[in-house]
């Protein structure tokens, strides 16, 4: 039937896969049950956010045949003294098929690795994001190292099947033979130029992709077909066009792939113990007991954010006060004096400070070091509360490797700010610092930096689990048979 059979094929077969998805959506898909009008009418957000992220994969699609196009029309531009132009053509025509039948299988499996990396990077995953790229292109490395190894083995059956039914003699045939065996050694890159492109897509990106393909059928590969078209023997040699394509957009692909990596995947939070369990770890201290270098490296141990300093910036920002101001007057070793409390900045900054730690101790979980934060969030569910201390040799010892006091400074210094601390959090609570019964738990950080880390971050651990039953068994079960 010659045209008008090509056309009735493919409504036919168009038709019938139309009845076969109506056949799984109402058969097999439980997820996704159609039972109102309403759910297939078109809703025009759903649409828009469709064709925001898919208006590249439209262009991708179409520059497949701008591609075929226009590298016949560069191949019309030919010596016809050097090359028979309407070989160098029927040949591509055939190649043209052969190259879609390994160019799909990469699509294909592009397909899956954006499925898997959107719904991971949508769940800020960071790991699993980082798993489906690596083993993304891992696994169409090996896959189109088959599709090559089969391309190459087995080039000649494979023109013949594609010759034959385009009706060509055998030395088209031959002469694709040599097509293939030449362009199938860039199918591995093209497999990975196709992954990369299926990792930008997944992550909601839509003009690398389009980038890469613009190189791959047009940027490059047209220049390099109507150089090859200017050698001596172009029927033989134009098939580079191809693999040197792949290479190019490659080596492009990897440097954007790394930027993205960099910019989108390892900038995304790393996975707590706290799952969705939230605390707020506060830490009051004895000068020179490490409780700052104790917080630092729990926060980090749980994954969790840090705020020390921080607070104080936060306040500047947010007062007329300034960061040294602040600094002078609220740090460890600062000499806070209760006659201060009466003037105006001082009592600012206090408020303010107050302010700060309980905005930041609503936002996520985290540890503040200091700042009287275990009494700002006295009424906080999500509280923990520590105390850190030490012998005063340890501590003394401490302040003389991390400040490079003398002993004697050391020691005086040491005094000086418990005293300071011990003024400030009487004035602003009424309470006495560093007395048991205003903590959940207070330790003995002589044992060293690492094992009082270890030892916080099991009682942590301890209070999450016995939060988590005593929320079960508070919650009613409602499967539960009444009485």
């Amino acid at each position: 039937m010659g045209i008008k059979g090509a056309a009735w094929a493919t409504v036919i077969s168009q038709i019938l896969s139309f009845i076969m998805v109506l056949i799984f959506q109402f058969t097999i898909n439980k997820d996704a049950r159609i039972t109102s009008i309403k759910h297939i009418i078109p809703d025009k957000e759903i649409l828009g956010g469709i064709y925001k992220v898919g208006w590249a994969a439209i262009i991708i699609q179409g520059l497949l045949s701008i591609m075929m196009f226009g590298i016949n029309i560069i191949l019309g531009t030919a010596n016809p003294d050097v090359v028979n132009i309407n070989t160098l053509i029927g040949t591509f025509g055939i190649y043209y098929k052969v190259m879609q039948v390994a160019l799909y299988v990469a699509f294909g499996f592009s397909n899956t690795i954006i499925t898997l990396l959107s719904f991971n990077y949508g769940l800020q995953d960071k790991e699993r994001c980082k798993q489906c790229i690596k083993q993304g292109i891992l696994i169409m490395i090996i896959l189109m190292a088959v599709v090559t190894a089969l391309f190459e083995g087995l080039a000649h059956p494979i023109a013949y099947i594609f010759g034959f039914a385009s009706g060509e003699d055998s030395s088209y045939i031959d002469i694709v033979t040599r097509a293939i065996r030449i362009a199938s050694i860039g199918y591995i890159c093209m497999g990975v130029n196709v992954a990369i492109q299926g990792i930008f897509q997944g992550l909601r990106m839509s003009v690398r992709p389009l980038i890469i393909s613009a190189l791959r059928f047009a940027i490059i590969i047209f220049p390099l077909t109507y150089v090859f078209l200017l050698t001596s023997d172009p029927l033989s040699t134009w098939w580079w066009a191809f693999p040197i394509t792949e290479v190019i957009t490659l080596v492009v692909a990897i440097f954007m792939l790394f930027g993205v990596y960099h910019k989108f995947i390892l900038v995304m939070k790393e996975p707590t113990i706290l799952g969705n369990n939230k605390v707020v770890i506060t830490i009051s201290r004895q000068h020179g007991s490490n409780g700052r270098i104790i917080g630092k490296a729990l926060a980090d141990k749980m994954g969790i954010a840090y705020y020390d300093k921080e607070v104080l910036a936060m306040v500047s920002e947010s007062t007329t006060l300034s960061k040294e101001y602040l600094e002078g007057n609220f740090l460890e070793t600062s000499d806070f004096r209760i006659s201060m409390i009466s003037k105006e900045p001082t009592l600012e900054a206090i408020i303010k400070q107050k302010e700060v730690v309980n905005k930041v101790a609503g936002e996520s979980s985290c540890v503040i070091v200091g700042r009287a934060a275990n009494y700002f969030l006295k009424d906080n569910p999500d509280a923990i509360n520590v105390f850190i201390y030490a012998d005063e040799e340890t501590r003394i010892t401490n302040i003389m490797n991390e400040y490079g006091d003398t002993r004697e400074e050391a020691i005086k210094n040491m005094h000086k700010s418990d005293k300071s601390r011990e003024h400030y959090y009487r004035l602003i609570s009424s309470l006495s610092w560093g007395e048991d019964t205003n903590y959940d738990i207070c330790l003995d950080s002589s044992i060293g930096v690492e094992q009082s880390t270890n030892s916080l971050y099991e009682y942590i651990l301890g209070i999450i689990n016995k939060r988590g039953l005593i929320e079960k068994e508070e919650k009613p079960d409602l499967d539960a048979p009444l009485s």
